[in-house]
């Protein structure tokens, strides 16, 4: 991820996931962070899916 294309491919996926209260694609740390709608959960899956039908690959899923 290195450009402001690269975050709107990721962008247009990740806001499609119906959980999905808020997300930020970070290009300087080439993260993406999500927050999910109250008692809602993201399967890891569903978030691998969303990236790579972006072109891209997950490194890490980290959950807080």
């Amino acid at each position: 991820m290195v450009c402001s294309l690269c975050a709107q491919g990721i962008s247009k996926n990740i806001k499609n996931i119906k959980q999905v209260k808020h997300f930020e694609v970070d290009l300087e740390k080439k993260s993406v962070f999500i927050s999910t709608n109250e008692n809602q959960d993201i399967s890891d899956l569903e978030i691998n899916s969303a990236i790579n039908n972006a072109g891209y690959s997950v490194v890490a899923i980290e959950r807080k």
